[in-house]
């Protein structure tokens, strides 16, 4: 890239001139008498923008980018135009070089706006008591819309901690409303967990691929208590076999696989790529009656990274076999 449209495309990101307000007026007072329509000196005519850029006798007046080669600028900067009794002041000759520099465009572009400001609609503290009978149940965070001045599309990013671990990217959605399974929760929530209880925090940023915006309001926090599904009194099994959608889907690279058992069985869950070759085998004899959670982190059998893609994975148990698909993202 040439200096001169580093400095173009640097100075566009600081402070972009205006032609009409700032660059026009210093040649309309300073030029005007000898450069009009009619009977322009030297054929160059300062009294607009189309005809100052299509130049003169002597060819282009200006050169976008380029102050130095660019004719008019070296006629102020040096006082030979206009009349050394009419001289231009050294800071305007800056804001010509630096207008020529950015470009000599007739109208600076128009810089973009963030999106607006936006409120949770969900509660700030809330409690779920996770049990095996509610599984299912979904816990659903709400917040109202963020407009985009520009008209840009907005998308929301929920972000969601665990106790004192940093925040993780849970959804990127266009919606104002997510909605979590109980079952999420205890699979992702208490998964390197003994405790019977956990705090989740909640926060949210509206993006229209340039600007990013955080909610206002404090962080939403849900209490997660699971006594009663460790509760061996309460304890409910399957009633019969079930293979779940991998969550996160996309994933990169972790992702986990939940299914269910109604009986104890040997278990294979199989990952193959879109060609049918298997990629990794999991296999699980005697696994007990339950709800079962594998963890897969993109490797095939030897260990080895496996590409991005869409993949599919079956579960195999006594004469119950279920595929499902998902996709993995670098």
């Amino acid at each position: 890239m040439k200096l001169n449209s580093l400095i173009f495309f640097i100075s566009i990101g600081i402070s972009q001139v205006d032609y009409q307000s700032e660059i026009q007026p210093i040649f309309y007072d300073k030029c005007s008498g000898c450069h009009t329509s009619g009977g322009s000196s030297g054929g160059l005519d300062l009294t607009s923008y189309s005809t100052l850029m299509a130049g003169g006798n002597s060819g282009a007046s200006i050169i976008p980018g380029d102050h130095q080669n660019s004719l008019l600028w070296k006629r102020i900067n040096d006082g030979s135009m206009p009349p050394s009794s009419n001289d231009v002041i050294p800071s305007k000759v800056e804001l010509v070089k630096k207008w020529i520099n950015e470009g000599a465009l007739a109208n600076p572009p128009s810089a973009n706006n963030p999106p607006e400001t936006f409120n949770w609609l969900s509660a700030e503290k809330d409690t779920i008591k996770i049990s095996p009978s509610n599984l299912s149940s979904k816990y659903a965070l709400a917040w109202t819309e963020s407009k985009d001045p520009d008209g840009d599309k907005i998308n929301y990013i929920l972000y969601a901690k665990i106790g004192n671990n940093p925040y993780e990217i849970v959804e990127d959605t266009s919606a104002q409303k997510i909605e979590l399974f109980y079952q999420d929760f205890l699979d992702n929530v208490f998964e390197n967990s003994t405790s019977k209880t956990e705090i989740v925090q909640f926060t949210i940023d509206a993006t229209d691929n340039k600007d990013t915006v955080r909610i206002s309001g404090n962080d939403r926090i849900v209490y997660l208590d699971r006594t009663d599904y460790l509760s061996i009194d309460k304890q409910v099994y399957p009633k019969s076999y079930a293979l779940y959608a991998n969550f996160p889907n996309p994933f990169n690279p972790i992702t986990q696989i939940r299914f269910d058992l109604p009986v104890m069985t040997n278990v294979d869950l199989v990952i193959y790529n879109m060609l049918g070759q298997k990629v990794k085998t999991f296999k699980i004899p005697n696994a007990s009656a339950g709800n079962h959670l594998i963890t897969w982190n993109a490797t095939n059998d030897l260990g080895n990274s496996v590409s991005a893609g869409v993949y599919l994975y079956q579960l195999q148990a006594e004469e119950f076999v279920k595929t499902k698909k998902m996709i993995l993202l670098k």
